[in-house]
């Protein structure tokens, strides 16, 4: 069964493209420096890498024993812009052709067990690695190789090692850097060598993942034992406060997906410093970028996660042809999981996040279905392939039961380790386990884009001494779905919920209970995916990052550093269309339908009278949740409802003092479900979101 590795469909970069066709094909080659464990392994094949970033390159050299060579050439993946030399076969210069990234070794006469091929090659990866980002929607920003003084990062499909096609490996490689620079990858760490000039790393892996990225810096290498199972961290000097930390909460995740899963598939697992602000899950270990790595909840969010993709992803591997459901579910056991085990409440407040996030940011023009996903790019698709995935893997829970879930991944990982497995061995697994058929469930949720849009229509109600009759109707916009509604009805007295199978344009329900009614809601728990309606979704940060046309307008003076923090605000959203004027010219541009961003306090206050009583803001001051802010190194940043508009919302950037302007402006991005924020000294002290009142799917009684 062919595999591809969750790497090559994430790396985004225009060589990566161009070779990820080749690596769904590939399984990458042997590398191996060591005679006696060359011999133990079923395709005997060695290689040295030498890094030399004041060049920018690698240099190798490769030895590669067939066991056995089918009739036809080998092809052997590598970095099109490689040079290759000094080929041998069985020791005899041997013919080759090398085109478009495809080395091609013919059969030699009479050569099928046992065939040595060696060569040599080297490369140049010196694409730009950005120091301070204004977006990280894309997490590896277009990078697939880099070599240079600050660090090394290669993702696989860079191709900076041969790779074999149709071959089954192992990995044995030996890394030769500048001294103090080691290297790291997947699988086991063998040490490393230092002398005067040079320092040498080994690494081996006996279960072979589909490809290897590699990283370099001057790191400093700490580990501790998850049971028999290696934790490291490979952090630069100036990180090693966090190591200790990181390294009890890896301890600590590994412990618990093995007892959630089965037994953890790696040697080891290693956190890993970037140079660049990356987030990237590798088999058996993460690679976080410095910046990153010291946001206070990453070792309790996304480090998580990231272990949780060496069952999901990386050792389960997804079938891209049919669509990535890793990154789905591993929000689902890992992120979302978190939020239940600290209260029902705040897995509820998740799972409508994922709704508005879904809402906010996912257009009709944009939508596609979750089978399509193949990875994160920018919002949109972080929203389908991320959210709405992880809430399919929700009711899909709720529809077969706590155990049938649980038993079903386990099984799953069981069967399909280092395998590739699809949406479609998924529903096979669970229809077994649930002895009930669910191709329509799976087909409408994961084949169909969009959701289903619910409201409550026809309610009456209707008593008899204590007892209330209450009637209605859930009514559906087309394209219709077929799924269990719960509803709730509240009295003075009583809390009933009723599951009601809603099919077609209009499914009719009645109630019988003791009271008066109070509250009747449809999916009170939040455990449908569905469109919300406008008046369930509060202005937030999100709204900015899903805006068709923005105009940024410079409050008061204008200032030029404010001027430039609006350009680089609008950028770090992912605000590809906008325009930036200054207020005294507002009235001149036909702003009237557009998403307006205030960068600085408007001299008219007016323009926010809409802002909630939660938050007040004047000229040197702004009062959020009761608390005032009046330093100089305090923002504010909220979005509203625009006056007078439908469908558009108004922003505002608001920073006390000129020398505040910078200090929050970068991570305002990734507060993306949050309606307002508050930051000192560039620290957020305050977030949260508008409260929603009103929905079609909540109906209150008149009380007599």
């Amino acid at each position: 069964m062919k595999r591809v590795n969750s790497q090559y469909v994430r790396d985004r970069s225009p060589v990566v493209f161009r070779l990820v066709a080749l690596a769904a094909a590939i399984v990458s080659v042997l590398l191996f420096s060591d005679e006696s464990k060359a011999d133990n392994l079923p395709i005997k094949q060695r290689l040295s890498v030498e890094l030399i970033p004041s060049e920018s390159m690698l240099k190798g050299k490769v030895e590669l024993l067939f066991d056995k060579w089918e009739d036809g050439p080998v092809e052997i993946g590598l970095a099109e812009h490689a040079r290759v030399r000094n080929l041998l076969i069985q020791g005899e210069k041997g013919r080759h052709g090398f085109t478009d990234g495809i080395l091609s070794v013919p059969k030699p006469a009479g050569g099928m067990e046992n065939t040595t091929v060696e060569f040599e090659y080297e490369a140049v990866f010196d694409d730009p690695a950005p120091s301070m980002p204004a977006n990280m929607d894309n997490p590896g920003f277009g990078v697939a190789g880099t070599i240079g003084d600050q660090g090394v990062f290669l993702l696989s499909g860079s191709g900076w090692y041969p790779r074999v096609l149709e071959a089954s490996c192992s990995y044995y490689l030996e890394i030769k850097a500048p001294q103090g620079m080691i290297a790291v990858t997947a699988g086991k760490y063998l040490g490393s060598e230092s002398g005067e000039e040079h320092t040498i790393s080994r690494w081996e892996i006996e279960k072979a993942p589909e490809g290897l990225a590699l990283s370099a810096a001057q790191y400093e290498v700490r580990r501790q034992k998850a049971g028999d199972i290696d934790v490291m961290t490979f952090f630069l000097p100036q990180s090693q406060d966090l190591a200790q930390s990181y390294l009890d909460a890896s301890e600590r995740y590994i412990q618990d997906y093995s007892k959630l899963f089965g037994p953890y598939p790696f040697e080891k697992f290693a956190v890993v410093e970037n140079f660049f602000p990356t987030g990237y899950g590798f088999p058996s270990y993460t690679l976080l970028g410095t910046r990153v790595l010291r946001l206070p909840f990453i070792v309790y969010t996304s480090l998580g996660h990231e272990i949780a993709h060496c069952w999901w992803g990386n050792g389960v591997l997804p079938d891209y042809s049919q669509g990535n459901w890793s990154e789905g579910l591993t929000s689902y056991v890992a992120d979302y999981l978190f939020k239940e085990r600290e209260s029902a409440e705040e897995a509820r407040e998740h799972r409508l996040q994922w709704l508005r996030n879904y809402a906010a940011l996912v257009r009709d023009p944009d939508d596609f279905p979750v089978a399509k996903f193949t990875s994160r790019i920018d919002p949109v698709t972080k929203a389908v392939g991320y959210d709405k995935a992880a809430m399919f893997f929700h009711m899909l829970r709720k529809k077969v039961g706590d155990d049938i879930f649980w038993q079903g991944l386990r099984e799953m990982y069981r069967d399909f380790l280092f395998e590739t497995a699809s949406w479609k061995d998924f529903e096979n697994v669970y229809e077994r386990l649930a002895g009930e058929p669910l191709d329509d469930f799976f087909a409408q949720w994961i084949l169909r884009k969009g959701g289903p849009t619910l409201a409550l229509a026809n309610i009456s109600s209707e008593r008899s001494g204590r007892t209330v009759k209450v009637k209605g109707a859930i009514l559906q916009e087309a394209p219709f779905y077929d799924m269990d509604v719960d509803i709730l009805l509240e009295t003075d007295s009583s809390r009933l919920i009723k599951t009601v199978p809603a099919r077609g344009r209009k499914t009719v329900f009645e109630f019988s209970a003791e009271g008066a009614p109070v509250l009747l809601q449809a999916d009170p728990g939040v455990d449908i995916f569905r469109r919300l309606y406008k008046s369930e979704i509060p202005p937030t940060v999100n709204s900015l990052k899903s805006s068709q046309s923005t105009v940024a307008v410079i409050g008061g003076d204008g200032s030029k550093k404010l001027r430039s923090a609006a350009i680089f605000l609008m950028r770090s959203l992912g605000i590809g269309r906008f325009e930036v004027v200054d207020e005294k010219d507002m009235e001149a541009n036909n702003v009237s339908d557009a998403d307006i961003l205030w960068v600085g306090l408007p001299s008219n206050l007016a323009r926010f009278a809409n802002v909630p009583e939660t938050a007040r803001l004047a000229q040197e001051s702004f009062r959020l949740d009761g608390v005032a802010y009046d330093g100089p190194n305090d923002v504010f940043f909220g979005v509203f409802p625009r006056p007078g508009t439908e469908d558009s919302v108004s922003g505002i950037y608001l920073p006390l003092s000129e020398k505040a302007v910078d200090t929050a402006i970068r991570k305002i991005t990734h507060y993306g479900k949050y309606s307002y924020l508050a930051f000192s000294d560039g620290q957020n002290r305050n977030k949260g979101t508008w409260r929603v009142e009103k929905s079609p799917l909540i109906h209150r009684f008149e009380q007599q």
